[in-house]
């Protein structure tokens, strides 16, 4: 009952500490994430991991970012 009780508040204490979701302003207006690309490929015990994300932009700016 003891290690329950402590496992409880450990999960509790822990989900206060999460990370919170990144997000990208421009002239204080967040852009969306339209799609996001994962490709995985694993050679032996090497993981290579690549992603392409598509934003949406809601300024009339030209934004560009690597």
């Amino acid at each position: 009952m003891k290690n329950a009780l402590l496992l409880w508040l450990l999960c509790l204490c822990s989900i206060s500490y999460a990370q919170k979701i990144p997000v990208v302003r421009v002239d204080d207006k967040p852009l969306g994430l339209s799609s996001l690309d994962i490709d995985v490929v694993v050679t032996g015990n090497i993981a290579t991991t690549t992603y392409d994300m598509l934003f949406y932009n809601p300024t009339n700016s030209v934004l560009e970012g690597q």
